[in-house]
C-alpha cells in the first residue's frame, strides 16, 4: 500500500459512522508566496493548498491545480477527493485529522510567538535539536560517517543549525534553481534523486519541505529503515497526518500546524518521537 493510500485509510479510519457519511469540503484555496524570513536564509517559493472540513488541512503543491478544480470541491462529500490529485487528497486527509478528537497528543509542543525572523531561527533550532538526538540514538555503523546529517528540502537556517552538530551536511533538493548551488555556509545543493544512492552512508536524514507532495517521502523512510538510518521529519504538509510517520518508519516527527512560522503572531511546534533505536 502506497503512504497516501495508508493515509487516507487512517484518517477515515478516525471517523465515526456520522462523521464519514456527513462530512462535506467547506473550503479550498491555495496561497502563494515568495519567502526569505532572514538575511541567511536563501529565497524561495511557497505554494501550497488548504483545504477547510470543519478544520484545516494543508499540502504544499508540487503541480499545477487549477481555481475550477477547486471550487468544484467545495460543498462536496470529502470523499470526492480520493481519485483527485496528491496535493488535493493529503490536504483532505490531513484536514480529516486536523479534528481535536481525532489528533495523536504530542509528546512536546512549543509554542512560537514574535516576527516570522525569530520565529524562523527558533523552528531551525527545534529541528536540530531533535536532529542531535536522533543522533545519538543512532546505531554504529561500520561504513556510516558518524555524525553526518543530509538534509532533503533546503533551507539555508536549519543548515546552518545542523553544521552546530555535524561535520559533514549534505543538502539535497529538487528545485531545479537551487540545484547544483551553494549556500552561503558552502553547502552545495545536490539534486534530490541523488539521495537514496548515497542514504546509507549518513548518520540521520532530515526531511522538510514537500516530501510527502512530491511522493518521495515513503522510498526515504523505507530506504533509511533498511539502513538503520533515523529520519526526522519536519512537516508543514500534512502535519495532522505527520504523527502517524512514527508508526511508519521516523524516528521524530517536527509537525508545524497552520499558521506557519512566516506570518506574524503564534505558531505551534508539535514534537513526536519513537522510543529507542530505528529498526526494521
Amino acid at each position: 500500500m502506497s503512504l497516501i493510500d495508508s493515509i487516507w485509510s487512517t484518517a477515515e479510519g478516525l471517523l465515526s459512522d456520522e462523521e464519514s457519511q456527513e462530512l462535506v469540503i467547506t473550503g479550498a484555496w491555495r496561497t502563494v508566496l515568495w519567502l526569505r524570513p532572514s538575511r541567511r536564509e536563501i529565497t524561495f517559493k511557497a505554494e501550497y493548498l488548504v483545504i477547510t472540513i470543519e478544520y484545516q488541512g494543508c499540502s504544499f503543491v508540487a503541480q499545477d491545480i487549477l481555481d475550477k478544480d477547486l471550487q468544484w470541491l467545495v460543498g462536496k462529500h470529502y470523499s470526492v477527493a480520493r481519485q483527485a490529485s496528491l496535493p488535493v487528497r493529503i490536504a483532505v486527509a490531513d484536514a480529516l485529522c486536523a479534528h481535536p478528537s481525532r489528533s495523536i497528543t504530542p509528546d512536546a509542543e512549543e509554542l512560537l510567538d514574535g516576527s516570522p525572523e525569530e520565529k524562523a531561527l527558533w523552528r531551525a533550532r527545534i529541528v536540530a535539536r531533535e536532529t542531535a538526538a536522533a543522533l545519538r540514538s543512532a546505531q554504529p555503523i561500520s561504513n556510516r560517517d558518524d555524525g553526518s546529517v543530509a538534509l532533503v528540502g533546503v533551507s539555508a537556517l536549519i543548515a546552518d543549525e545542523l553544521l552546530h552538530l555535524s561535520r559533514r551536511v549534505e543538502a539535497f533538493d529538487l528545485y531545479r534553481p537551487l540545484v547544483n548551488s551553494r549556500l552561503r555556509n558552502g553547502i552545495l545543493i545536490r539534486h534530490g534523486s541523488k539521495l537514496l544512492e548515497s542514504l546509507h552512508t549518513f548518520s540521520a536524514v532530515v526531511v522538510t519541505g514537500m516530501a510527502l507532495s512530491t511522493n518521495t517521502l515513503q522510498q526515504i523512510l523505507i530506504n533509511a529503515g533498511a539502513a538503520r538510518v533515523p529520519v526526522v521529519v519536519y512537516a508543514q504538509t500534512g502535519a495532522n497526518i505527520a504523527p502517524w510517520y512514527v508508526r511508519w518508519g521516523a524516528q521524530t516527527v517536527i509537525a508545524e500546524p497552520l499558521p506557519f512560522y512566516n506570518f506574524q503572531g503564534l505558531s505551534s511546534i508539535r514534537i513526536y518521537r519513537r522510543a529507542g533505536p530505528p529498526t526494521r
